[in-house]
């Protein structure tokens, strides 16, 4: 048992206030996803003319990937990235306010491209030799775009243009839209260093205190920069992020293996460009075409049904250990209870983005606490049965169950692990949500259940266990059946796989394979149910020609779920 009783009960208290303040403080801060409240849609086009033509057909890929890894590292944002057309990208964004809004605009539309480059001489600073270098530049950027025109065959027969031995870049301007004043900096082998060298980016703080990017480089960068630095000391050098300088310092030693990026920096803004040094670069620049307010991907309806399905699995599960295990199941309520709390805690101070999957995530957290709780009180039963007193059998079915849910948490736990080390984007929010669930369940159920028992017992509030008893002694040679349970379990394993291979592509969801998406304009606002309806009765719907698989209905020009005139129909 718990030794200090009014310790614990202290710290479960101090935990509830904390949560409720938590709650409270940051009520502004839980944000919907787009299956719940929609938001806002932004579909970009990918300029292609800077890549080669046989590289073309995965530039679209690649930008996606860079940006999904910008926006959600952590996969708790629920942004949804995806490929539209031939070099396209849609990409639908939750119910930020306009200023986050514009800063993910920007992750998305900065190329993310640093170079450190050593800053060229004085002589190379005049206004004519300025123009000079611009004017090669524009004439260098039209040859690569005519080279990349050339199929295949014509560019083995000629070299691509050369890069220039020095190019122009922009000190960091005050006033938008405009540039900052020039700067010339070496661009030859030797003198410059690719960011793609770098390992690892964070924000740090420069000499005066204020907020910075530091990063590290790795391999053989460390080795280029330390030969960089080692052979130009009392040079300049120049930190370049698509081409603006956005620090320039005197080199006065040899730097090994990392450097500072500093310039009057907000947090903000240096948590951005940590982010997109983090990400890598894009191999192309997307270009915004069109922005729009949508609503959410699961209508009204669906909502509903849903939200409606998961309150009576709740109150189906606490209505059951109530009735089954009595005033042990009022204290596992209670338990439960203090789990969802903790939970929904946790994943607001995260920012985590509350989606439809989610909410029912949570429902399944409650399983897993009630499941622990259960098998605690099946093993404190099976002690009493022994003839143990109510305080030893208490403290030996705790025992006996304690590992039987260690090892249950712990093997769900290493599945998070996985899932958070190889996914992406959703996938990775997911295995958060699950990790945070395993281990709060764990601690409601192995010591707040247990704190509140033990206090009860030794008050004498619970002088015997009382439950129902549905099988009083069950005698099934459950080992005996070992070798027919293995054969059924194989020959549902192999039948489950043979149907999925058999299947194909047809057990994929959309969010897999892609599809299509239809954009409707209506003659009056109409509800997503009248419009299911409607597409349900078009004509082949009913022979099968015409197919609508999985499919997806969203307005357009509105949050949220009400009706509209508009709307996106994906399939």
């Amino acid at each position: 048992m718990i030794q200090n009783v009014g310790r614990g009960f202290f710290l479960v208290a101090l935990l509830i206030a904390a949560c409720v303040y938590s709650l409270q403080d940051y009520q502004q801060d839980i944000k919907k996803g787009i299956d719940l409240e929609g938001g806002t849609e932004l579909l970009y086009t990918i300029p292609t003319e800077l890549i080669p033509a046989e590289q073309r057909s995965s530039v679209a890929s690649d930008v996606k990937d860079v940006i999904s890894r910008r926006f959600d590292s952590y996969g708790l944002k629920e942004i949804s990235v995806a490929i539209s057309g031939n070099n396209g990208l849609l990409i639908q964004l939750p119910g930020f306010d306009n200023d986050e809004l514009e800063r993910l605009k920007g992750q998305i539309e900065r190329a993310g491209e640093l170079n450190i480059h050593l800053v060229s001489t004085a002589e190379y600073k005049t206004t004519a030799v300025i123009a000079e270098i611009e004017a090669k530049m524009v004439e260098r950027e039209r040859a690569l775009v005519a080279y990349n025109m050339m199929s295949a065959q014509q560019r083995a027969l000629q070299d691509s243009p050369a890069d220039l031995d020095r190019i122009v870049v922009y000190r960091p301007s005050t006033v938008d839209g405009l540039r900052g004043a020039p700067e010339v900096v070496e661009n030859g082998k030797g003198l410059r260093v690719s960011g793609s060298y770098i390992q690892e980016a964070s924000p740090t703080t420069d000499q005066t205190g204020g907020p910075a990017v530091g990063f590290t480089f790795g391999g053989a960068g460390s080795t280029l920069f330390a030969n960089l630095t080692g052979e130009n000391i009392n040079r300049s050098l120049a930190i370049v992020l698509d081409g603006v300088a956005m620090s320039v310092a005197t080199i006065n030693d040899q730097i090994v293996g990392r450097g500072t990026i500093s310039g009057n920096f907000t947090t903000e803004q240096v948590e951005d460009i940590v982010t997109i040094l983090r990400a890598g670069s894009l191999p192309a620049k997307p270009k915004l075409e069109s922005q729009q307010t949508v609503g959410a991907v699961l209508g009204k309806e669906s909502i509903d049904r849903g939200t409606q399905a998961m309150v009576i699995g709740f109150l189906l599960v606490i209505s059951f250990m109530l009735l089954y295990y009595r005033g042990a199941g009022l204290v596992a309520n209670f338990s439960l209870l203090f789990n969802l709390l903790l939970v929904l805690t946790l994943l607001v101070i995260f920012r985590n983005t509350l989606t439809f999957p989610g909410m029912a995530g949570l429902l399944l957290t409650v399983g897993m606490a009630v499941d622990a709780n259960i098998l605690i009180f099946e093993r404190i039963r099976e002690e009493l049965d022994r003839g143990k007193a109510l305080p030893a059998a208490f403290q030996a079915g705790f025992q006996r169950a304690f590992w039987t849910i260690f090892d249950a948490n712990l093997t769900t736990l290493l599945t998070a692990f996985v899932l958070f080390q190889f996914g992406t984007g959703a996938v990775k929010g997911f295995a958060v949500v699950l990790s945070i669930g395993i281990i709060t369940s764990f601690f409601s159920s192995i010591y707040v259940s247990r704190l509140i028992l033990t206090a009860m017992i030794r008050r004498n509030i619970i002088k015997k266990f009382s439950m129902v008893r549905l099988i009083s002694k069950p005698n099934i040679n459950f080992m005996s059946m070992r070798g027919v349970t293995r054969v059924i379990s194989i020959v549902f394993l192999v039948l489950g796989v043979s149907f999925l291979f058999w299947r194909g592509s047809e057990s994929l969801g959309i969010d897999f394979t892609g599809g299509t998406k239809l954009s409707v304009n209506l003659v009056r606002p109409t509800t997503e149910r009248e419009l299911r309806d409607l597409v349900a009765d078009l004509p082949g719907t009913g022979d099968g020609t015409l197919k609508f698989e999985d499919l997806q209905v969203q307005s357009l020009g509105s949050t949220g779920t009400v009706d509209s005139s508009r709307y996106a129909l994906k399939t």
